[in-house]
């Protein structure tokens, strides 16, 4: 059955998608299949007033067009983030609304996104698709509270087009109203890095209003806090400011091991603090997250987490496999207040073979132009379309800092790929990479299967077969389970990491990843270094993620691979575009 797929263009304010439609006939769309009327920018959100209790937003909807699409389809909204006093009791009504009736579509349900690799059946609700109701039900919707590191946000969800399944109609507002009320208080004044600064300013409707100062932490003396079975390396108990805390597990990783890295920050102008678990216990995640939330608490100027040891010594949240769940220490949400990244490593000979290649990269890296090159490798599966639509959309972004590409396609040229094998990609990064950015299939040890028209897979042996010598690049490899540390073998992103040459940082998923959503992280992930310049790898990706979250909302299945993406590598790594 050909489905139809409702689509809203919109601006970088709001987030619209779609669930599959058919039509039965009765079209009633405009020039060029536009319901309603309106050009090529045809939604806007924005605030129209403010004052010292709340907020109006304005939704305005100026086209909808309709396309037929095979399959596919997601759900239906424009989703916003507002910032709001801390503690506030957030309430929101529709002050306005105007919408028109369009008759003759069958609308068809939301279905779970795809995940990389797994094929699912598609599911209606033959029961609910009978009623004589519009749905969704309600086209205002205010999400639970989060914390965001300055700020208290809500998410606000208008859902502009509803259904009538019994009916077969479509009411489809072309403006709403919107009016939050901020109980409990105003908003105070607040202050903000500038790096921080430019996260909220791109994703937080009303950052306009809420008069937000931006200066750098100012240094005052604080006590470290000091729980049972955690020692402080350095610098002592008091200290002025703290931006990076390393942890590490003494019975594995000796502070001797660590301290080079932890000198170059310093150096750098990151205040450090090191702490260890004795060798003799046995942390759990809540452990860890403990020393890292007293420490935020004590310095909430805290920006970066270093783990030093495998999960087996500091372990992962188990349901969160991941490390995210540490950098988020305010609040129960996917807010993140922190950069985490992870060394994993056994014993010292590990630490120290990380180490010294993050200090190279920084301190010492070869010569010549390689850290503007960027390697994008895609997964031959239905290209032109899906992941190598996904490399060229990147690819054909304009972005304020360039990036120098090159492409390595697995499919046939007559699908516009470049019939790359193995051996091109191993040619290419020996050639000196600064990014490689693999979209596709994934498993424990390798990319694929079949990521390239000759069926390979490109796994850990390939990985340590690397002949780049200093010219390490950073790794993004948006695909299942190529960071799943809890394998019983090495995994593909330790095969990477733990080689002397090949990879100075590894970011993968631990668990399978939805497409979509993937797609839309690898693009967010090259924004946020090519037009917002955030630089350090930590909270490259941690921007990325919370564009996730804008896009999709807290509670969507994008929330998953949000917890599952891990970063093996330092957290406060500089992203180069340049030679140093």
């Amino acid at each position: 059955m050909t489905r139809l797929l409702l689509l809203l263009m919109v601006t970088t304010l709001a987030y619209l998608s779609a669930g599959g439609l058919a039509q039965d006939g009765g079209n009633e769309t405009g020039d060029e299949g536009f319901i309603i009327n309106g050009d090529e920018d045809v939604a806007e959100v924005k605030v129209s007033a403010t004052d010292a209790e709340g907020l109006v937003i304005d939704v305005l909807i100026r086209g909808l067009k309709v396309e037929e699409w095979e399959e596919g389809g997601e759900a239906f909204q424009i989703l916003t983030i507002v910032a709001v006093p801390q503690g506030a009791s957030v309430r929101a009504e529709v002050l306005d609304a105007s919408y028109s009736t369009y008759s003759g579509y069958r609308v068809f349900p939301y279905q779970p996104p795809e995940v990389d690799g797994e094929d699912q059946a598609f599911v209606i609700d033959e029961e609910f698709y009978s009623q004589d109701i519009f749905y969704p039900e309600e086209i205002l919707e205010v999400g639970g509270s989060g914390t965001w590191r300055d700020l208290e946000v809500v998410e606000v969800q208008v859902n502009p087009v509803l259904f009538n399944p019994a009916r077969g109609e479509l009411r489809v507002y072309d403006r709403v109203r919107v009016r939050i009320d901020y109980g409990g208080g105003t908003l105070a004044e607040e202050t903000a890095e500038p790096k921080f600064a430019r996260m909220y300013e791109d994703v937080i409707l009303n950052y306009e209003s809420i008069g937000l100062k931006i200066r750098e932490a100012e240094a005052r003396e604080r006590e470290l806090p000091l729980p049972g079975d955690v020692g402080i390396d350095a610098p002592g108990q008091t200290t002025d400011l703290v931006k990076y805390l390393s942890i590490r597990h003494d019975g594995h990783a000796s502070y001797d091991s660590i301290k080079p890295l932890l000198d170059l920050r310093a150096e750098k102008g990151i205040p450090v603090v090191s702490y260890s678990f004795s060798s003799s216990s046995n942390p759990s995640a809540s452990d860890v997250k403990d020393v890292i939330a007293g420490v935020y608490a004590s310095h909430p100027e805290l920006e970066y987490v270093l783990l030093v040891g495998d999960i087996d010594h500091l372990p992962w949240y188990a349901n969160w496999p991941g490390d995210y769940w540490y950098g988020c220490v305010a609040g129960s949400d996917l807010y993140p207040e922190l950069a985490v990244g992870r060394i994993s490593a056994n014993d010292d000979s590990e630490v120290s073979q990380q180490v010294n290649k993050i200090l190279e990269y920084e301190k010492n890296p070869p010569a010549g132009d390689w850290f503007r090159r960027v390697l994008l490798i895609a997964h031959a599966q239905e290209a032109p379309g899906k992941y190598q639509g996904c490399k060229e959309t990147i690819r054909g972004t304009n972005y304020a800092y360039p990036f120098a590409f090159e492409t390595a396609y697995g499919a046939l040229s007559s699908k516009g790929g470049d019939e790359a094998a193995n051996a091109h990609v191993k040619e290419a990064i020996d050639s000196g990479m600064g990014i490689v950015n693999y979209r596709g299939h994934g498993d424990r040890t390798y990319w694929g299967p079949d990521w390239n028209y000759l069926g390979e897979e490109y796994g850990t042996a390939d990985a340590h077969a690397l002949n780049n010598g200093g010219a390490t690049p950073i790794f993004f490899s948006i695909a299942c389970y190529n960071a799943a540390l809890d394998y019983s073998g090495e995994s593909l992103a330790e095969a990477f990491v733990k080689d002397d040459g090949s990879a100075v940082a590894f970011l993968g998923a631990t668990r399978p990843s939805y497409t979509i959503e993937n797609h839309d992280f690898d693009r967010y992930l090259f924004d946020a270094i090519g037009n917002e310049d955030i630089r350090d790898l930590g909270w490259v990706l941690n921007d990325a993620n919370v564009e996730l979250i804008a896009k999709y909302g807290a509670a969507s299945y994008a929330a998953e691979n949000v917890k599952m993406y891990l970063l093996l590598g330092d957290p406060a790594l500089e992203v180069r575009l340049d030679e140093p």
